[in-house]
């Protein structure tokens, strides 16, 4: 497994490898977000500022003389006279790229199809927030919190469900994006509406945060209890100790050990 460390303000150092095939980070909190249960800021699908109206009338992408049509990222003249065959925002129009510089972008379409087919998944709560805890080959794991969606000028709170951006548009109808989507009772790519305003996961691969691989340490959790081969302290995500809090553990935690560090998810 790899070094982790809690969420902080380098972003460079909040990202967990799961373990996935491609050598992809996930981040773990969402963008505009201090703790992983938080929301965060709501984008439209390929702007990369927030603002108070999202709908069609102010959506940068919108072809305002023709109702329904689009100036940019559109690879059928149905959806707009200029065609450009653009199917993945720009890194100038990813708000994760825009926002964070680097290397680090918003999730493609395939970044979420390889999250969803290689990591288990399980709705549960963090700090009083449902969502979904995603769990890598590796043992590390990641929160995704329900989130709501922003259309015009309201507010759609959703306190089981939530709706991330990727970078990929949804083809067969290019109002819309795709989405990384759940609810109580599934996670799935699905579609949105892209002048919605919606929450995004912000990801990066190893390579370029330096990730540091150590030796692995056989630490495992059963019955909200956290066990390990040699001596350990337990610490939230925010960096807060609650070693003397095991046997009553739910949630993500971070085991640390002389070996290294571990995030586990505790049931």
């Amino acid at each position: 497994y790899y070094k982790l460390v809690p969420p902080g303000k380098d972003w460079n150092r909040d990202c967990i490898d799961l373990g996935l095939s491609s050598g992809l980070c996930w981040a773990t909190k969402n963008l505009g977000a201090t703790e992983p249960q938080q929301e965060g800021t709501h984008f439209a699908w390929g702007e990369v500022e927030p603002k108070e109206d999202y709908s069609y009338n102010t959506y940068k992408w919108a072809n305002l003389l023709k109702n329904n049509e689009y100036i940019k990222y559109v690879t059928d003249d149905y959806w707009g006279t200029i065609v450009d065959f653009r199917t993945t925002l720009e890194p100038t129009d990813d708000a994760v790229n825009v926002a964070l510089e680097g290397k680090w972008h918003m999730p493609t379409q395939a970044d979420v199809e390889e999250l969803l087919r290689e990591c288990t998944t399980e709705f549960g709560s963090y700090y009083g927030v449902n969502g979904y805890f995603v769990t890598g080959p590796n043992g590390n794991a990641i929160f995704l919190p329900a989130v709501g969606i922003k259309e015009g000028t309201g507010y759609e709170e959703s306190t089981r469900g939530g709706d991330y951006w990727t970078s990929s548009l949804y083809e067969d109808n290019q109002a819309y994006a795709v989405t990384l989507s759940f609810s109580l009772t599934y996670i799935d790519v699905d579609d949105m509406k892209r002048t919605n305003g919606l929450a995004i996961r912000p990801v990066i691969h190893r390579d370029y945060v330096g990730i540091e691989e150590v030796v692995a340490i056989n630490v495992y959790a059963k019955d909200h209890t956290i066990y390990c081969e040699e001596p350990f302290q337990i610490y939230t995500v925010t960096g807060l100790e609650v070693t003397h809090l095991n046997g009553a553990l739910e949630g993500v935690y971070i085991v640390k050990t002389n070996e290294g560090n571990r995030l586990i998810s505790v049931w």
